[in-house]
């Protein structure tokens, strides 16, 4: 563990930006905390003092100093990117139900059926890929790709009795 606080040096530019955030009404509590760490570091402050002089702990203090001495950047006080939750339905399966949706639904998958439903995708996904879908997540799936297969272009008479409209986002 590093027992000495690293040197802090900013330059003007640095330094009018941090001063800014710190006295900032509408910045993030975390910016303008951060910012207050790094200025007094650079006033030469103990990471003892300034984490008694503004309320946090030493090692949140430590966290923010070692960080911007080694990137002295104002982009060094933000967050790092979180992974996230992973992906509980593989990118695979999704493509399949966007592919099953800008198709025409053979007999197989919905018989008397000239359009998708969410529960005849659900099946065919499942008969086609052995995957289970719940309605609801597809139908998630299929808002988040902005297609609706029950909204179809076609024509008003259309000369092919086996013709079936496309879902337009499919069209496009």
């Amino acid at each position: 563990m590093n027992t000495h606080a690293s040197p802090i040096h900013l330059s003007p530019p640095i330094r009018r930006k941090l001063v800014k955030i710190s006295h900032s009404q509408t910045a993030e509590h975390r910016s303008v905390l951060r910012s207050n760490i790094i200025l007094r570091a650079a006033a030469g402050e103990s990471n003892a003092a300034i984490s008694r002089s503004i309320g946090c702990t030493e090692k949140t203090v430590r966290k923010w100093r070692d960080r911007f001495a080694a990137e002295s950047k104002a982009k060094s006080l933000e967050d790092l990117p979180r992974k996230g939750r992973p992906a509980r339905i593989p990118a695979a399966i999704r493509c399949e139900i966007v592919k099953l949706a800008c198709k025409r639904p053979s007999g197989d998958a919905a018989p008397f059926r000239k359009i998708w439903t969410v529960g005849s995708l659900a099946q065919t996904l499942e008969f086609e890929t052995n995957y289970h879908l719940s309605e609801t997540e597809i139908r998630r799936i299929l808002n988040d790709a902005d297609i609706h297969p029950h909204r179809i272009r076609m024509w008003l008479h259309s000369p092919d009795p086996h013709e079936i409209g496309v879902p337009q986002q499919c069209l496009d």
